[in-house]
């Protein structure tokens, strides 16, 4: 056979509950089967002590992996929501989650988002980035504007003092 048992032979590949299940039907068991039973032994405290930390443990991994859940789920609908804020242009995106939030929109169907966002721009206007393009007296193009005063004459401002009315009476 090989140099170590299985199966069988070896305790360590014996199946406890076939063993146990065997013997309850009053079927013959090998030696080594019965040098298992044998070796079992079952202690009702210490196994109601197991049985309750196997419990608690249970429930803190539960507790822990339910607290994961929502952590990641507030993180992928923080992210949707920051998606749909630049998108649309809105200013603040803790707002945007709260009403969110609180009119139950479902964030990830883009049909509904569009339908709140344009509520939402009709409703509160204020919170929604508007593009500015340069009006009539605008520097055109990407000339600095213009402060109406030139910094670099001091002749400017003396044209301006004698042209003024009542001055040039002094």
């Amino acid at each position: 056979m090989g140099r170590f048992a299985t199966g069988k032979e070896n305790p360590l590949f014996m199946n406890p509950a076939d063993i146990i299940r065997k013997a309850v039907a009053g079927e013959p068991l090998e030696e080594s089967e019965k040098t298992l039973l044998a070796g079992l032994r079952f202690d009702p405290e210490s196994t109601e002590t197991e049985l309750n930390r196997l419990k608690e443990e249970l429930a803190g991994v539960t507790a822990e992996r339910d607290d994961f859940r929502t952590r990641f789920e507030g993180m992928a609908f923080r992210g949707k929501i920051a998606e749909i804020a630049d998108k649309h242009r809105f200013v603040d995106r803790d707002y945007l989650a709260y009403l969110a939030r609180e009119r139950q929109v479902a964030v990830d169907d883009s049909a509904e988002t569009e339908r709140f966002m344009e509520g939402l721009r009709g409703e509160y206007p204020r919170f929604f980035r508007v593009e500015l393009t340069p009006g009539a007296g605008s520097p055109s193009g990407d000339a600095p504007p213009s402060s109406g005063f030139r910094r670099d004459s001091a002749g400017e401002i003396a044209r301006m003092i004698a042209d003024a009315p009542g001055v040039g009476n002094l």
